[in-house]
């Protein structure tokens, strides 16, 4: 019979149920690290999840906590695939949390073992790293070459997170026309395949791109199109709270100061 650890983790839904629910996934997959006994390859999973659903709930310190363990626990384990996929999520949380060195350096573990769709994830991973450390010129060559390699191999899904981070790079770069056609093409193939938050946070990165364009009117469009969306899915608390101080800038920005004080009263 099949364990309800193994069930928990081995459940295809398990990832984005920590997005749309994090506190529930948080307490499921902590109750199974205290109470069921799990093996070693298990505890790394199970740390994976603790850390992601964490990262999600905005608690920082304690994800890169937790992070830090599964990366230890994963070392030790004789399971590549779910040593890549811990040292992988590393990356974001760690970078997140200011730790862009040890990011960087889990990611170039991988490196030697990967090639094809794998390096690809790799290489956006690392330009996520990159771009939350500002480097965005090397931001975009790793996506341009973690897109190269997609082409061969690659799943919509993974062309969803290349459009999605480069459209956020050249946003940062400030290449605005190249940066919409990229959220663009993002929100469309998240739409597409039933990605509902992930399209609403598309339409929020939108909402910044327009405010940064003096398009006021279609800002203000997006990030309630953006709200909409996020609604439907329980508003996950990183994305809606990033959308409200987006929203509140814009606002800002454009003199509407009463509705900004609104918004960022609500992140």
């Amino acid at each position: 019979m099949e364990s309800a650890t193994s069930e928990f983790l081995d459940d295809a839904g398990w990832d984005r149920r920590v997005q749309h629910s994090p506190g529930d996934a948080l307490t499921r997959a902590q109750l199974l690290l205290d109470d069921a006994s799990p093996s070693e390859t298990e505890r790394a999973r199970l740390l994976r999840v603790v850390a992601r659903a964490q990262f999600e709930l905005g608690r920082l310190d304690v994800a890169s906590d937790t992070m830090r363990a599964a990366v230890r626990v994963a070392r030790t384990i004789d399971d590549d695939d779910v040593r890549h996929a811990v040292l992988m999520t590393s990356a974001v949380v760690l970078a997140e949390a200011g730790d862009v060195g040890a990011a960087l350096a889990n990611l170039a573990l991988l490196e030697p073992e990967c090639d094809g769709p794998v390096l690809a994830r790799v290489r956006l991973q690392q330009a996520y790293v990159l771009h939350h450390a500002g480097r965005l010129p090397e931001a975009l060559v790793a996506l341009d070459h973690s897109d190269r390699l997609f082409a061969v191999g690659g799943t919509e899904e993974d062309r969803f997170r290349v459009h999605l981070n480069r459209g956020l790079v050249l946003l940062q770069h400030g290449d605005l026309d190249a940066a919409e056609t990229d959220i663009r093409a993002a929100a469309d193939l998240a739409h597409r395949l039933g990605m509902t938050a992930a399209e609403g946070q598309c339409h929020a990165n939108a909402g910044v791109l327009y405010g940064r364009g003096r398009r006021i009117v279609e800002s203000l469009r997006a990030f309630e199109h953006a709200e909409a969306l996020l609604a439907e899915v329980g508003r996950p608390y990183r994305v809606v709270n990033g959308l409200e101080i987006d929203r509140a800038e814009v606002q800002m920005h454009s003199g509407l100061v009463l509705d900004a004080v609104d918004s960022a009263r609500r992140a």
